[in-house]
Parts: structure tokens; C-alpha cells; sequence
């Protein structure tokens, strides 16, 4: 069944953990021929993925010293910082439906529109030039899913570089020196360009691309408990007595691991890839295993790249 009903809501809370909830309740909302798009926005915040570390990703001190809220999505990918100055778009369908060209259409469109010659570019961005302003993730089920994501209008920049921490690594592999050196916003391509502009140009290329009117709707009783939740915040973060990182190009990993006697009494997995349940599928083939080469069976059972990728990592740990 294809899309027949297009509904449009905006939050006008700046709430992260309102908004990240109203948003996995649309999940549970959207009938298999609806699309629910969604426009919101979080003020002072920093969102991390589902399967992030709170404090390898963010400077949590310094957030707490100037009061910036930390937030985890159920989606994956890496951590953002969200003011005012960006907007934040999710289109949710069921996964029959789910079509990330065309999504990544509109958004595309909304701001040609003005001129501003953006693509998609990588596993998740959308570029201006050389320039990343908008990062996108997706939340996939066999029914209901979401691809959101970021659109930098006129954000706070120096604000990403103060509060997120970004590796050596990913850098590199983006050939820039800083988190600031590689993203732009919007205004800076597009002059006098607005949050609400972009909103209208959004809501208008949604109903132009899928051929439908809009509906406006609202929605009522919604629970942020789990999103304020320390345990949902800081999850995984437990006592470990040895650690590993690595970068692939699905994704980068840190690994931290409980060994007594070289055996692997627990294992935690970090990640920012897009692949929100790579982090558990590596706890569970290696949690109670000889740490040696026997492990490397164990990722026999993965999907590639995984399995070439985790093997061939582990030989040259275990080579010394």
C-alpha cells in the first residue's frame, strides 16, 4: 500500500526530551499509509545516538557548567548540538513506504529553492559546496520507521566545537583539522534565509514530492519518562578493566570490556553507525569468550562488511 495521507505536525516545545518522545510516539501512531512529517527544534542541547557513549562523545562537565541538556535518540549515528539556529525535520512511514531518495528530496529542493545547490553526500550528510549542513539517521523496523535529521540555518558553531567531542580518526577520514572546519550553516550560502522559511518551503515540497495535501494535526499525552531517564541517558556506562576503538567506514567502535582470567565476563559496545544493533550483535558473540583467537569464529555468524571488517581487526589485536 502506497502513501494516501500526508500529516504535518510541529512541536512547539524546545524540549528535547518532549520533542525525541512525541517523536517515537509518532512511530506508534503511523498506519501503514500515512506519512506523519515532523518539524522541531531544541534549544541548548546535545543529542547523542542510540548506541553512543555520553562521555566519550560530549564534554559533560562543561554542559552541565553552562546548562546544556544532554538528550539520546533511539536512532543511530553521532552526536549533534541543537539550538535554535538549526531545525530539525523526521519523515515517518512504514518501512513499505520508506524511500530515503525521495525523502532526501524535499529537503533538498526546500533549499535549492533559494539557490543553495545542496546534495547528499556519505553515508549521512547533505553538503553545501564542501560544506556539511544538515546530518541525517534513520530508525528502521519491519513496520514503522523514521529518517530525521539536522538543517543548520543560522546555528551557534562555535558552540559544536565547545561541547562535542569528535576523534582524531573521524576527522581525518573527513580531511578537516576541526568539527567547525567542516560544517556551514545555510545562511552563510543563502542570505537573509529564516527558521520559517525553511519551514513553509519544507511543508510545501513535502505536498509537491508526494503529490498530496497536507493535514495539519496535534497530539496529546505524551510520556518524556524514559528520555529523562539516567539510565536511558548513560547507558552501558559500567565498570571495565580494558578497552579497544577502531574506525570502519560503517561506523567507529569502542569497546570496553570486564576480562578476568582472559575470559570476557562483560563487553559494551559503543558506536556511532547507522546500524543500531551491530552494538549488540558484537556483545553477544563475544560476552563469556576466551580472549584469543578462537573469538574470531564468532563473527563468522555477521553479515558483511562486519565480519571481514571485526576479523580482521581482532587478528592484528591478537598479533600484538
Amino acid at each position: 500500500m502506497g502513501i494516501s495521507k500526508i500529516y504535518y505536525i510541529e512541536s512547539d516545545s524546545f524540549d528535547p526530551y518532549y520533542n525525541l518522545a512525541l517523536e517515537e510516539k509518532l512511530l506508534d501512531i503511523c498506519k501503514e499509509e500515512d506519512l506523519i512529517f515532523y518539524l522541531w527544534q531544541n534549544d541548548n542541547t546535545v543529542v547523542i545516538g542510540k548506541n553512543q557513549s555520553a562521555y566519550k562523545e560530549c564534554n559533560i562537565d562543561l554542559m552541565e557548567k553552562d546548562g546544556v541538556k544532554l538528550s539520546r535518540r533511539i536512532s543511530g549515528g553521532g552526536a549533534v548540538y541543537h539550538d535554535l539556529g538549526n531545525l530539525n525535520f523526521t519523515f515517518v512511514m512504514h518501512r513499505n513506504n520508506y524511500d530515503l531518495n525521495r525523502q532526501l528530496t524535499v529537503i533538498k529542493e526546500a533549499l535549492n529553492k533559494h539557490g543553495a545547490y545542496a546534495y547528499f553526500s556519505g553515508r549521512n550528510d547533505i553538503l553545501i559546496g564542501e560544506k556539511k549542513i544538515s546530518g541525517n539517521a534513520f530508525y528502521l523496523t519491519d513496520k514503522a520507521c523514521y529518517h530525521h535529521g539536522t538543517i543548520l540555518i543560522n546555528s551557534d558553531l562555535e558552540k559544536l566545537s565547545k561541547y562535542l567531542k569528535v576523534s582524531k580518526s573521524k576527522l581525518k577520514a573527513n580531511g578537516v583539522n576541526s568539527i567547525k572546519s567542516r560544517v556551514d550553516n545555510v545562511s552563510t550560502f543563502v542570505k537573509d534565509i529564516t527558521i520559517e522559511t525553511v519551514k513553509n518551503d519544507l511543508k510545501e515540497m513535502v505536498s509537491k514530492i508526494y503529490w498530496l495535501p497536507i493535514e495539519e494535526i496535534s497530539i496529546e499525552d505524551v510520556n518524556r519518562d524514559k528520555y529523562i531517564d539516567k539510565n536511558w541517558l548513560f547507558r552501558k556506562e559500567v565498570e571495565s578493566n580494558y578497552s579497544l576503538s577502531n574506525k570502519f567506514s560503517w561506523g567507529e567502535i569502542l569497546m570496553k570490556f570486564m576480562i578476568v582470567d582472559n575470559s570476557i565476563e562483560n563487553i559494551n559496545v559503543f558506536s556511532d553507525s547507522m546500524d543500531i544493533n551491530i552494538s549488540e550483535q558484537i556483545e553477544e558473540a563475544m560476552v563469556n569468550q576466551r580472549f584469543n583467537f578462537s573469538l574470531l569464529d564468532k563473527f563468522n555468524m555477521f553479515e558483511e562488511p562486519y565480519k571481514s571488517d571485526l576479523k580482521n581487526y581482532f587478528k592484528e589485536v591478537f598479533n600484538g
